[in-house]
């Protein structure tokens, strides 16, 4: 599937007044160091005013806010004088303004980009972003302006003229030779703002971390960290990628924009994915673990690696309330029925993927309990998750034939135990093998925890079929000695709640995330996509060679070091993104 990955940079400054309050407070993984900078004077706040601005906040929804305190400037640079060019920057910023208008109320919206037919006073230079800026704090009313700034476009890392490691917004004429004296200093935009005391500030960054590209200038490692930063007490930040991965664009046969600004904006118009359920309202929390999910699956159906993440000082923020009518997905917050008594298997709905004739399961959306009592699988705890189909049968030896005579990928090695028939599962695969397989076939890999709950549905049970071992339910050598893999669905008897079969034995199922044995600890309760980096892949379900018991547990968590291994007794299946209507 073709892809292009740009060097795209957005930065959106929300000060929303009409949101409520919502917690977000997940830390990204280690990253540089920002290194020493200048903070905001603030006035000094005891415990009872932060608690009172946040009841203050929570009282008052966006639409509700007077026209007057709602400003915004919006900018996207597409074509660079000195930079690599860029291609969806522009069209990103005119999708979000005319967001900004419709969805939340925004009248005065200044829009900046090189796009055809822009005046000249509009084209985002240097001269005319400050003067913009200008025009930005002078308008700001203390405790009331709902402020938006959002820029798309390159960014970097550089001294500032006190010698301090600053962030920076590189213009049109940005010279990559003097960034002081060109570009535009982020630090100095959120500092400059936070003095203003607006009622909130909400930064996103969506930035590859190669700054010019095939200029050849080097790496940038904008917004190189969050965790520790002190962010002030009514500002907010997310990030499309970690520094060492790259922002995306999406396939143009899917949609003609990157892929975070493409999933933050879906979000923020209401998709009922991104609602929190208990608050009925898209939060901050519930948007970012919706951006960060989806756009983490979408970058691994393109055979890459795409991880937001993001932070909030102020708690329960809550962005947008949510409205039916205007979500991109309809009226129901859960698309999909309800999950019965999983005491009874439940029948399930069930479709065929065309592209290689696999049965596929809908898994509904819901909570279910994750994890056991047992390190490193501990600790027990409970995981929302939106729908999504799963492979009902693991991908077989003849399925992935078919993919290698369509995409001329190498066929693996021939397993040395066992002579493999079509029917059997096929093995010998890599991670990167599956993900290919999957970007052909429409889907990618599950997420660890789309794999738990679809073998042991929401009730927590410890083996797909019930609370206790059978050896007669599964293709393992824990009671019968086996010599190679079954065929696919062999034994329907040992079939999860939801009907899907091999979940214990046959062969370890490869998932998407890295694996960490204390993952669980900092997982989101939402969404869960695992750690940002690791060494191993996650494996789960056991195989036709284990001859433990505890392999075959649903919560217990597996891992291949390094992901390129491959090997006799593993395999996979696919999870494919659930659409309202399929």
């Amino acid at each position: 599937m073709p892809r292009s990955s740009t060097s795209i940079f957005i930065i959106l400054v929300a000060v929303f007044a009409s949101f409520a309050t919502c917690a977000l407070a997940q830390d990204a993984a280690p990253r540089p160091s920002r290194g020493p900078r200048r903070e905001p004077p603030v006035a000094a706040q005891s415990a009872e005013d932060v608690a009172n601005v946040t009841k203050r906040i929570i009282a008052t929804p966006i639409s509700d806010a007077p026209s007057y305190a709602k400003y915004a400037l919006v900018i996207g640079v597409t074509d660079y004088d000195s930079a690599s060019k860029l291609t969806v920057c522009g069209k990103d910023a005119i999708n979000f303004a005319s967001m900004l208008k419709s969805r939340f109320g925004f009248e005065n919206v200044v829009l900046m980009t090189d796009e055809a037919g822009t005046d000249k006073a509009m084209k985002p230079t240097q001269r005319n972003i400050k003067k913009a800026l200008e025009n930005l704090y002078t308008g700001i009313i203390p405790d009331k302006s709902e402020v938006v700034f959002f820029y798309s476009g390159h960014g970097t890392r550089a001294r500032d003229v006190g010698g301090n490691d600053a962030d920076w917004l590189v213009p049109e004429d940005g010279e990559p030779r003097d960034v002081p004296g060109t570009c535009i200093s982020f630090s100095g935009i959120r500092e400059r703002i936070a003095t203003l005391r607006p009622k909130r500030v909400l930064l996103i960054t969506d930035a590859c971390r190669d700054l010019l590209g095939n200029k050849g200038v080097g790496s940038s490692g904008f917004g190189a960290t969050i965790r520790g930063l002190d962010l002030g007490p009514q500002v907010a930040e997310m990030q499309s990628c970690l520094p060492t991965e790259t922002s995306l664009e999406g396939d143009p046969r899917d949609f003609k924009e990157s892929v975070f600004s493409h999933y933050l904006i879906k979000g923020l118009s209401g998709d009922p994915d991104a609602v929190d359920p208990d608050k009925g309202a898209i939060t901050f929390d519930s948007l970012k673990q919706y951006v960060q999910f989806s756009v983490h699956l979408y970058a691994a159906k393109l055979h890459s690696v795409q991880t937001p993440d993001g932070r909030a000082t102020l708690g329960g923020m809550v962005l947008a309330k949510y409205d039916p009518g205007l979500g991109s997905r309809g009226p129901n917050l859960n698309p999909t029925p309800k999950l019965p008594n999983i005491e009874q298997p439940i029948m399930p709905m069930a479709r065929i993927n065309p592209v290689d004739g696999a049965e596929m399961i809908l898994i509904p959306s819901g909570k279910f309990i994750m994890g056991s009592d047992t390190w490193p699988n501990a600790p027990k705890h409970t995981v929302t998750l939106s729908s999504y189909w799963i492979y009902k049968n693991l991908v077989t030896v003849g399925q992935y034939k078919a993919f290698c005579k369509a995409t001329k990928h190498p066929m693996p090695v021939a397993p040395k135990k066992y002579v493999p028939k079509d029917s059997f599962p096929v093995t010998n695969v890599s991670y990167d093998d599956a993900l290919a397989y999957g970007e052909w076939a429409g889907g990618t890999l599950p997420t660890e925890a789309q794999w738990e709950k679809a073998a042991r549905g929401a009730d927590g049970r410890d083996f797909p079929w019930g609370p206790d071992f059978d050896g007669d339910l599964c293709a393992g050598s824990a009671e019968a000695k086996r010599t190679s893999p079954a065929p696919v669905g062999s034994f329907p008897a040992g079939a999860s709640p939801y009907g899907v079969l091999d979940m214990a034995g046959n062969v370890w199922q490869w998932c998407l995330d890295w694996y960490q044995p204390d993952g669980y600890t900092t997982s989101s309760p939402k969404n869960p996509i695992g750690p940002s980096i690791g060494g191993a892949r996650v494996v789960r379900g056991g195989s036709w060679l284990s001859d433990n018991v505890l392999s075959f547990r649903t919560a217990y968590r597996g891992n291949q070091t390094p992901p390129e291994w491959t090997e006799e007794n593993k395999g996979f299946r696919l999870a494919v993104r659930y659409t309202e209507g399929q």
